[in-house]
């Protein structure tokens, strides 16, 4: 495992588990109902000549509001083949399950059981998927990692201590994908960008970015890491152009933008907030298990014992470690329920990478990675506004 793997693992999934608009995936936190000016849409994130592109498609769904059967494909740039909406459920639940086997997706994982008064929920995390190894609720976050050996643990361990307190860092990628310049986040900082032809100069930087009511101009509301944003200046052809950079909207004005001959990025964890607990679960491949427990700044490594509760401090909860598998392949599929857990639920159709056809379900709010046989996408099933001069904003 090289020290890549460890910055993806830790870094990589740190908006969606620590941003304040993070929903909880627990038990009983279902969906609202769609308000009239709402719709259905997938949206698909893809590379096209190094450049980051998306497409978005309206569901045609039947008005019945009733699980149906769906064939809707989406159209992508060719050499991508097309994904198609096959199944729609306006209320469903998710159902897990692990298969034992060493193929070569296969990972380690542990199905995590969370106990409370109100609530009882279980979870199968997958170490090494950013999409499938942790879980996130108001009274804790749970993350679960795998590593080879107790040097690779050490390691593992003094990311996560200071994880939310590392430099922000800026980098800029040219439209073959190759990275260009990369640079701490240091005002005054000028980044020589000979071979795209232009400079770029870090400007300024707010922690806590918004938008003052009154003047309609950029303000920081605090020196806590809530919504970090960078301001650069680009000097390029004889033009000098300004651009703000967010941490948690990475793509935001950049993806598509026609002045610029690069994508720059900022790099910068968020403040988390509230109390509640962060849990990483590690396994010491083959068999030895530990968690780490960071609360208030503060970082605890204990030993792991599966089918042992653990106390969720501050709540009336205990979670524990149902079953281990150190080799398997996650298997999941959405079901309808008239639960209160229920949640709008779409499956999708695919060409991966090896050819064959495969199909991956969607969870509203939600996004996946896939490998389809010309390149990776990125697809989300959400909703928008129908109307965005209406008054449901």
């Amino acid at each position: 495992m090289n020290s890549y793997w460890l910055r993806l693992s830790l870094t990589g999934c740190l908006v969606t588990a620590f941003s304040a608009s993070a929903r909880a995936q627990m038990g009983g936190h279902g969906s609202h109902p769609l308000m009239p000016d709402q719709r259905l849409v997938v949206r698909v994130r893809f590379n096209e000549k190094g450049q980051s592109r998306s497409t978005e498609a309206e569901l045609e769904l039947p008005m019945t509001g009733a699980p149906a059967d769906v064939n809707q494909t989406i159209a992508l740039p060719s050499p991508l083949p097309a994904v198609r909406v096959t199944r729609y459920l306006p209320r469903a639940e998710l159902n897990q399950d692990v298969e034992p086997g060493n193929h070569r997706s296969a990972r380690p994982a542990i199905l995590l059981s969370v106990d409370g008064a109100k609530q009882h929920y279980k979870r199968w995390l997958l170490a090494d998927d950013p999409e499938r190894n942790r879980l996130v609720s108001f009274i804790a976050t749970w993350r679960y990692m795998a590593v080879d050996d107790r040097t690779q643990r050490d390691a593992l361990l003094a990311q996560f201590e200071r994880e939310l307190t590392r430099d922000p860092v800026v980098s800029v990628v040219g439209p073959d994908g190759k990275q260009h310049a990369q640079s701490a986040v240091e005002r005054g900082v000028v980044l020589d960008l000979r071979e795209l032809g232009c400079r770029m100069r870090i400007k300024d930087f707010f922690p806590d970015f918004a938008i003052d009511d009154a003047t309609g101009k950029p303000v920081n509301r605090s020196d806590r890491r809530l919504n970090p944003a960078v301001l650069v200046e680009v000097d390029l052809e004889g033009k000098r152009l300004e651009r703000w950079l967010f941490a948690k909207f990475p793509d935001f004005k950049m993806q598509d933008d026609p002045e610029l001959p690069f994508h720059a990025r900022l790099d910068c964890p968020l403040e988390k907030q509230g109390t509640a607990p962060d849990f990483a679960l590690v396994t010491i491949k083959p068999d030895s298990h530990e968690m780490w427990i960071r609360r208030q700044d503060q970082t605890v490594a204990r030993p792991l014992i599966v089918n042992k509760p653990v106390a969720v401090p501050e709540a009336r909860y205990t979670f524990h470690v149902e079953r281990y598998i150190p080799s398997g392949v996650l298997k999941e599929r959405y079901v309808p329920t008239d639960g209160r857990g229920g949640v709008p639920a779409i499956r999708l159709e695919y060409i991966k990478e090896t050819g064959a056809a495969a199909e991956v379900w969607l969870e509203l709010g939600k996004e996946r990675s896939l490998p389809l046989a010309d390149g990776r996408v990125a697809v989300a099933f959400d909703q928008k506004q129908a109307n965005p001069s209406g008054t449901h904003r």
